[in-house]
């Protein structure tokens, strides 16, 4: 992690230096996502929000729906479901509308997890997001997304 939080740092330094706010927004994103795992989820859930917010602003949706996938997992690791159901639902919407699906079996893994779990607890609807997630993940041949789905599928429903 220390790794990827360096060199998101230095292309932020870049990206800043020649005023390049796509690039920055990337950046800010994954030293967010950095801080959210390495345990300053309040830090990390701040400046993945700040991403958001900066790609928004230069109407950009390049990466959008990896950060919102990004912010929902923090929002996770910290408990704040309903504010990580909402970052799933914009993320999947927005790869939905926007046609950049790359982390779209995420999203719907991410969207199951939040079904099983409380306070939802709608364990139909984690099912269908988490066989969704596989399959979308099998056609982009995308298999540790597979995988991470699979072992959902199976934590819940073994």
């Amino acid at each position: 992690m220390t790794l990827a939080a360096q060199r998101a740092e230095a292309s932020r330094r870049m990206a800043t230096e020649h005023d390049l706010a796509t690039p920055r927004a990337w950046s800010t994103g994954i030293i967010g996502w950095c801080a959210a795992e390495s345990g300053d989820a309040e830090r990390g859930i701040r400046l993945l929000t700040e991403a958001i917010t900066a790609l928004h602003a230069v109407h950009s949706r390049n990466f959008m729906s990896y950060l919102l996938g990004l912010l929902a997992q923090a929002h996770m690791n910290v408990r704040h479901h309903a504010d990580a159901m909402k970052a799933v639902e914009e993320g999947i919407a927005l790869a939905d509308t926007g046609g950049e699906r790359f982390y779209s079996s995420e999203l719907h893994r991410l969207q199951g997890e939040l079904f099983a779990h409380p306070p939802h607890g709608q364990m139909r609807k984690a099912e269908t997001s988490f066989r969704l997630a596989i399959e979308v993940a099998r056609q982009q041949r995308a298999v540790t997304l597979e995988r991470k789905s699979n072992a959902s599928l199976r934590r819940w429903f073994a």
